[in-house]
Formats: C-alpha cells, sequence, structure tokens
C-alpha cells in the first residue's frame, strides 16, 4: 500500500501560502497589503476547511444585540449563517454559530496583541442560546438552555482565538505577550518560522520553529478544536430569541388586528 510523506505534503503547502503572502505585498499601500494578506488567510482557509464552515470578516452578535469589534477571520457552522447578514461588505454572525476567531497581523505588536485580546475578552458580555432537537432533555437541562451559555463555558463548548502574525518578535518578546491572556486563546502562527500553542500539563506556551509546517499544522489544530467541541449535536442556536428582540424593538405598532378562525 502506498504511503503519503506528510512532511512534504506539508511544506508544499505552506510553500504554497508564502508564495499568496508575496503576492500580497506587492499591492504598496499602507492598509492595502494587510488586507491582502487577510485575504490571502480566509481564501487559503475556506480551501481547505470542510464545506461546513464559513470564513468571514465582520462582527459577532447576540440576541440582545450586543455587538462585537470586528474579527479578521471569524469560522462558524455554515448552516447557521444566513448569506443576508451583511453590513459594508462585512459578515454579522450569530454567537451561536461561532466556533473561533482569528486576527491576522502584517506585524504583531503588543499593542495589537493586547487589542485583540481584548476584543476576546468582550465577547464574555454575550449570551448563547440553543433548543434541543430532540424533547428528551430533563426539565434541569431545558432550564439550563433557557439561561444561555457564555462564550467560554466548557460544557458547551468554547470559542476558540488565535493570531496568524506574518512577521513577529522573537521568543523570549512574544512569552511577555503571553504573560496577559484569556480564556480560549490558543496558538500565535507565525507562517514559515513557528507555531506557539498553549501546553495544560504542565500549563503554559511551547513554541515549535516547524517553519514551512507552522501553518498547516495551525490548520489541523483548529480542525482539532472544532471535532473536540463539546456542545452535544442534538442542540440547535435558539434563532427565537433573536426575533423577540427584533419584535421588540418595534416598539407599540398601531393598526395591528387579527382574526381568529373557527376550528371545523
Amino acid at each position: 500500500m502506498d504511503k503519503i510523506d506528510f512532511k512534504t505534503f506539508w511544506e508544499s503547502t505552506g510553500e504554497e501560502f508564502q508564495a499568496r503572502l508575496e503576492r500580497a505585498s506587492y499591492y504598496k499601500h499602507p492598509t492595502g497589503t494587510g488586507d491582502a494578506r487577510e485575504d490571502a488567510v480566509r481564501e487559503y482557509l475556506k480551501e481547505i476547511l470542510p464545506p461546513r464552515f464559513c470564513v468571514d470578516r465582520g462582527k459577532i452578535f447576540d440576541s440582545q444585540g450586543r455587538l462585537s469589534k470586528e474579527f479578521d477571520v471569524i469560522i462558524s457552522e455554515s448552516i447557521h449563517v444566513a448569506p443576508a447578514m451583511c453590513l459594508a461588505n462585512r459578515r454579522i454572525v450569530p454567537i451561536e454559530a461561532v466556533y473561533g476567531v482569528l486576527e491576522v497581523k502584517s506585524k504583531l505588536t503588543k499593542k495589537e496583541y493586547n487589542r485583540f485580546i481584548e476584543s476576546v475578552i468582550e465577547l464574555d458580555q454575550m449570551r448563547r442560546y440553543y433548543i434541543p432537537c430532540e424533547k428528551r432533555l430533563s426539565q434541569e437541562k431545558l432550564d439550563e438552555l433557557e439561561k444561555g451559555f457564555e462564550p467560554q463555558n466548557k460544557k458547551i463548548g468554547q470559542i476558540w482565538s488565535g493570531v496568524i502574525a506574518i512577521s513577529a518578535p522573537k521568543a523570549k518578546t512574544i512569552c511577555k505577550y503571553l504573560e496577559s491572556c484569556c480564556e480560549g486563546f490558543w496558538f500565535i502562527c507565525i507562517p514559515g518560522r513557528e507555531i506557539v500553542m498553549q501546553l495544560f500539563d504542565p500549563p503554559g506556551w511551547i513554541g515549535v520553529p516547524l517553519k514551512l509546517n507552522s501553518l498547516p499544522h495551525m490548520v489541523w489544530l483548529m480542525m482539532d478544536l472544532v471535532s473536540r467541541n463539546t456542545r452535544p449535536r442534538y442542540l440547535m442556536p435558539n434563532f427565537s430569541k433573536y426575533r423577540e428582540s427584533i419584535n421588540n424593538s418595534f416598539g407599540d405598532i398601531k393598526g395591528v388586528w387579527r382574526v381568529e378562525m373557527k376550528k371545523i
């Protein structure tokens, strides 16, 4: 039986992505180069992730109308994201559908890192609501669903986050960055150089100089995070919460009428 040479395969994938970043750098403009690199990352993820995922740039909102800061990359469940939910060519994604968020930086600085961490922490003000696909849950479980879940609730699956930095400081400086972190932050990937990942036993971080293999390794780390998401498959987003908020926002509408029909 033939065998795949993983090392060569991942390196060729890494080389392909590096070529995309190189092309993006030809767009000489104060913000144009960064935008082109973000586009390159999103297009790469769209091609390599399974069709069940949406890969968008935009903001996250919840059923109470709370709106997040903008994220360079939002990875969500595609069947729960309406194509029409767009503003100014940016996707507006319901938090119930979100798996993770990424920041893409041409050069990672302490200021930019902290800004992203603050944006992720801000998501903790939101709540996620789900309904069961089947009716066999206990009343205790149903009450729990009614209260909603915060983004970092492990029982329902955390919303993870990470950074892709085209250029970043050396390891010692990155370690100082990571002293200020948040729950759910998993990695910093520097394509073509290394990936820095969170450890649990013992707690801490590890930097692995995988070079061209860094980005492909990050993608499979993301896939692992999604596959280990603890949200039970019998739950689906409770979009009635959004409809309630929309109805309430209309206020007291004059001229509303209804007709009751007799049962036959």
